[in-house]
């Protein structure tokens, strides 16, 4: 017998189809925009695919949030203060601009994405649109004395700051470093870590790590297939095999049940692939969520016997008001192709994703960075109503 036929269900998929993107967008556009004004420093933009912020902007843009300047769409190129790169990607004719009071006058909330700077090894042409894989000679980088005193003057006065990896390490000074650590409330170790694809990958593994490792071993550098570099600024080298000294999936990101509002609908145990450091809260911080190194017997005694905990703040809140947030790892920097910013729900329907496959490529970004970085932004909106933010003076971006 034949089964009727329903015309009807195609006609519904198709309109499914066509109406939901249609309909996300107009929730999106009756969105209010979030009352937050929003500066973002960044100095590690050697190329033009500003991947250090381009992530970053994509929320921001999502949010309806402005920056410090009014604006709303956020164009990678211009709404930031860091690095300039000239469209041929020339170091004779990039800017670097530091960070002024000026930048903070119309700004609820600083993000400092990243400090460590640009090298002329950033522009060798044997490696195009990459950066540097050894050590070289700096151009700008760095966060300064002045500058940190802007910093300081802007939480004083009530503004929200917001902090990722790197921005305690190489090329900021010490002196420098440790005004920052006691603004965001946390104690770097020393201590920095990325997982690699392929350890034997010469376009990607820094050329320092094999000859380090030589130097320090007496062996030459023999490791294959993925695993994780650690190095200590005095350059003391770790290396964990995944495998054999850590398992698949190896730096997870775990959040507590009763922790922060701040880390509500974040995905526990995504995976993180990128750099990060270690650090230690100071007593009076909070730890939001830690990173956990899944590790195998082995694993455990290369990092005891170099002293490495295999398990250390990832989100840490600072002490006292205003909002004063350290991530300990490169949360922001990602090849992201998110689609067009103007699709509500967007960000949510990526976050099931990272729910079912939280060892996917992009399911730290979507299930842990994106509701984390929500959170944090309506907090600080919050954090500037409450201290009554009068109407200010519109100001030009640079």
């Amino acid at each position: 017998m034949n089964q009727p036929r329903r015309p009807w269900l195609g006609i519904a998929l198709v309109g499914a189809v066509v109406l939901t993107p249609l309909i996300s967008v107009a929730v999106w556009l009756r969105k209010p925009p979030l009352d937050l004004r929003v500066q973002v420093v960044d100095k590690t933009v050697p190329h033009r695919d500003y991947r250090e912020h381009g992530a970053l902007f994509w929320m921001l843009r999502h949010g309806k949030v402005r920056s410090a300047a009014e604006q709303t769409s956020w164009p990678v190129a211009e709404e930031y203060v860091g690095f300039r790169p000239d469209p041929g990607d020339s170091p004779e004719r990039g800017d670097g601009f530091d960070l002024q009071d000026a930048d903070l006058e119309n700004a609820d909330l600083l993000y400092i994405a990243d400090t460590y700077g640009v090298y002329w090894g950033d522009y060798d042409v044997r490696v195009p649109e990459r950066t540097h894989l050894d050590f070289s000679r700096k151009i700008y980088g760095g966060m300064t004395a002045a500058e940190m005193t802007v910093v300081e003057d802007f939480a004083d006065r009530g503004g929200s700051v917001v902090a990722e990896f790197n921005t305690f390490a190489s090329p900021t000074p010490g002196p420098v470093r440790q005004r920052a650590e006691e603004l965001l409330g946390v104690d770097w170790t020393g201590w920095t870590g990325r997982y690699f694809h392929d350890l034997s990958d010469t376009a990607d593994v820094p050329e320092w790590a094999p000859r380090e490792w030589q130097k320090q071993q007496g062996i030459p550098w023999s490791f294959q297939g993925p695993g994780y570099i650690l190095v200590h600024e005095n350059t003391k080298l770790v290396v964990l095999r995944t495998g054999e000294d850590i398992r698949r999936g190896g730096l997870r990101l775990v959040v507590d049940r009763d922790s922060s509002p701040l880390m509500a609908g974040v995905v526990d145990g995504t995976v993180f692939s990128y750099w990060f450091d270690i650090v230690q809260p100071h007593a009076d911080s909070e730890v939001l969520g830690r990173f956990e190194l899944q590790l195998e017997p082995s694993g455990e005694q290369i990092l005891r016997e170099a002293g490495i905990p295999s398990a250390f703040p990832a989100v840490v809140r600072g002490p006292g008001a205003p909002l004063r947030i350290y991530m300990a790892g490169d949360f922001s920097d990602s090849a992201l192709e998110a689609g067009p910013h103007f699709l509500e729900g967007l960000p949510w329907l990526h976050r099931l994703g990272a729910r079912a496959v939280p060892s996917g490529p992009m399911a730290f970004y979507w299930g842990t960075y994106t509701p984390l970085l929500q959170n944090v932004m309506r907090l600080a909106a919050d954090i500037a109503v409450e201290r009554g933010r009068a109407s200010r003076p519109r100001v030009a971006s640079r």
